[in-house]
């Protein structure tokens, strides 16, 4: 038996034994499964369908109507300047700093798929056109944790300054290729299409919220097993920050959504609150491989949000007054997080419902078809 052969066995025990595992924590844990499902359920219907459902129907609409293609003319040589590509490029990373973080992928991957863009450029630029959009700034870090929309607009302008760094960065290597021809054509918007671009949205939508729900039980898992705990207290040490904290940012570095459990109030935590909205969390590149579906690697994206990740936090500590640093940290149990749903679930709920009913509509009269 080689040794390729060996590595595939060891791989194959290895993923069995974590199924296993997964299926014998939400047996014997159940109650903790209840506990991380329940809230992941109010992240999504509080947080992210609102903010990012109408611009997955925006980003899926842009690309299939043709409107991306306007954008090659007029911001063809602001676009190769920038980022080393086209001017759908720019307007890629515009709508995505915006849109939210499966967008600007979503995006990219449309116009691989078009061949209007490359895989190796598409690779790269996936690094900059990433944004977790004020929607999610403001509605989730901001309102929630802070009540001021001042922290929210620091966030924003530390992650877009990062973006436009790590731009401007990988232009130097996507503009040794040559930059495809502006192709602006017609745009073609149909009540057919609105309804494709819902569904296909709807079914994004339900990708992202399968996955954050999956990361809550993996983020419940490792706690019960202490490596959660264990992390924190490591991160505390080479931070001095009390271990409930620490321990919270790395449940958040797995899913981002998890920044409410930090303490609310605490200024000093800004720096780190803006890395890791701008790193994204492992469970985003989970939604970005079901966005993109193979049409681009994204190792390079991971590297660059990386990269990305501590720019955000250099700048946002630049930017925050000293006052501001130098001040007392809040503990973890000194303030409750300031998490709330949205006033109220119905809506999500109805649109969820909606959007179900209507992708089982069009699958009957297709079937009758």
């Amino acid at each position: 038996m080689n040794m390729r052969d060996l590595r595939e066995k060891a791989a194959s025990a290895g993923k069995t034994a974590i199924l296993l595992g997964g299926a014998a924590f939400c047996i014997a844990g159940s109650e903790a499964v209840r506990r991380a499902v329940s809230e992941a359920v109010g992240r999504c219907m509080g947080i992210l369908i609102p903010s990012l459902y109408a611009m997955l129907i925006i980003s899926a609409l842009l690309i299939r109507s043709g409107a991306l293609r306007q954008f090659s003319g007029i911001f063809r040589l602001p676009g190769r300047l920038l980022l080393g590509s086209s001017g759908e490029a720019l307007g890629v990373f515009l709508l995505s700093s915006l849109a939210g973080y499966p967008v600007g992928a979503k995006l990219l991957a449309g116009l691989v798929e078009e061949g209007r863009l490359s895989r190796k450029s598409a690779a790269w630029l996936s690094g900059a056109c990433f944004g977790a959009g004020p929607a999610f700034i403001f509605g989730c870090v901001a309102s929630q944790l802070y009540g001021d929309p001042a922290a929210g607009r620091l966030i924003l302008v530390s992650n877009l300054a990062a973006d436009l760094i790590i731009g401007v960065a990988v232009s130097f290597i996507i503009r040794r290729e040559p930059a495809p021809a502006a192709k602006r054509g017609a745009v073609r918007l149909s009540p057919e299409l609105i309804s494709d671009c819902t569904l296909s949205a709807g079914r994004s939508m339900a990708e992202i919220c399968c996955a954050v729900l999956a990361f809550a039980v993996v983020t419940a898992a490792l706690e019960a097993v202490g490596a959660l705990s264990a992390a924190g207290e490591l991160l505390s040490s080479l931070t001095g920050r009390p271990s409930a904290v620490c321990q919270s940012l790395c449940a958040a570095f797995l899913d981002v959504t998890a920044v409410i459990r930090l303490p609310a109030g605490d200024p000093t935590l800004l720096p780190a609150l803006s890395a890791v909205t701008s790193f994204g969390g492992i469970c985003v590149f989970v939604q970005l491989c079901a966005a993109v579906r193979g049409k681009f690697p994204l190792w390079r994206t991971f590297l660059l949000r990386l990269i990305a990740g501590a720019l955000s936090y250099l700048i946002c500590r630049g930017l925050l007054p000293e006052e501001m640093l130098m001040g007392s940290t809040v503990s973890a149990a000194a303030l409750q997080t300031a998490f709330t749903a949205a006033s109220s679930p119905v809506p999500s709920v109805l649109l969820i419902l909606m959007t179900v009913t209507v992708l089982k509509e069009r699958e009957r009269l297709s079937i009758n078809n």
